[in-house]
Formats: C-alpha cells, sequence, structure tokens
C-alpha cells in the first residue's frame, strides 16, 4: 500500500496491492490495518453509485470524509478545495480511477467532490465517517471551478454530458474571501 499527497492539503491517493489471475482479481477497498494517521476515520455509511459513460455528478461538498474507489469502469474522480482557511482554498485535482488501478483517493471533510464517468457502467464506492445530511450538504454547478473535464468524443455521448438537474440547476459557487492574516 502506498500513500501519496496530492496538491490539495490534506488529500491522498492509496495504492493498494491488487491480485489478479485467469478469474479476474482481489484487492482491498480499505484496511483499519493500514494504521496512517492521514487516512484514518471510523467508516459508518457505505455508499456505491452506478452511472452510465458520460454522467458527470458533482460538485457535492459535505462537512465529512470520504474514501472513494471505482471498482467497475473507470472514472475522472474531482477534489475542489473548499475550505477558505486552506492554502490550496480553490485549487482542484482531477486523478483517474477504475478497478484495475487499484488506486483510490481520500477526501477531507470540507472539499468538493464530483466525477466524470467514462465507461458503462462505472461503479464507485464512498466511505464516508458520517451519514447523509440533507440541508447541510451543498452543491455547486461543475462548471464553477475551471475544471478540465474530459471531453474527448470518445468519452461522453453525443449531445454532451449527462447531469442529473439538480446537478445541472445547481448554482455557481461564489469565493469567500479571505481574511489577510495580521
Amino acid at each position: 500500500m502506498k500513500i501519496t499527497p496530492t496538491k490539495i492539503r490534506d488529500c491522498y491517493t492509496v495504492k493498494t496491492q491488487k491480485y489478479e489471475d485467469y478469474r479476474g482479481f482481489l484487492q482491498e477497498i480499505y484496511s483499519e490495518d493500514w494504521v496512517d494517521s492521514k487516512i484514518q476515520a471510523k467508516w459508518n455509511h457505505i455508499v456505491c453509485s452506478t452511472s452510465t459513460r458520460g454522467v458527470i455528478r458533482g460538485i457535492h461538498w459535505a462537512p465529512y470524509n470520504k474514501f472513494v474507489s471505482c471498482v467497475t469502469g473507470s472514472l475522472f474522480d474531482v477534489i475542489v478545495d473548499l475550505r477558505p482557511d486552506s492554502p490550496t482554498y480553490l485549487e482542484w485535482e482531477g486523478i483517474w480511477l477504475s478497478g484495475h488501478l487499484a488506486m483510490k483517493v481520500f477526501i477531507p471533510k470540507g472539499c468538493g467532490h464530483g466525477f466524470f464517468a467514462a465507461e458503462e457502467p462505472t461503479v464507485m464506492v464512498y466511505l464516508k465517517d458520517q451519514t447523509y445530511q440533507p440541508g447541510v450538504e451543498k452543491d455547486w454547478h461543475y462548471q464553477s471551478f475551471g475544471i478540465e473535464w474530459p471531453e474527448a468524443e470518445i468519452r461522453k455521448p453525443p449531445g454532451g454530458y449527462i447531469l442529473s438537474a439538480k446537478d445541472e440547476n445547481a448554482p455557481p459557487y461564489i469565493p469567500i474571501e479571505k481574511k489577510p492574516n495580521i
């Protein structure tokens, strides 16, 4: 297992061992035995999301940590730092994930998250350290942050991306002005 920091503060990729043979492959999604303070959390909510090719989900903000893994298909996973006190505030990072890469991403609370599904089907598993909290979570339009979403015709269906009404109609993000350090 290898933990690597991304350019977003407190956000890490995690490369795990993959065991593969003629039957397929096996890989760990998460293990307490990884004992690393960077990614430790009490995971108490696990969610599975299935998307067709061309879907963009996000950008979704939540006050909890997430640990994401793509188990089938492939996706362009995007993290946006929405913590005004962070030195990487408003920076974003895109990371390709797939079941074959055995790569996962730890997303710290306060960061926005979204993804683009490049294959059909694409299945993502989220571990969260809190349960869904309607009214607390926020959505921002996927074009608010200058993200360079994959646009090659082979990666999206004719007519453009597929978004839910909620994501298509999400408001643009308005940056919070940082207070100067005195």
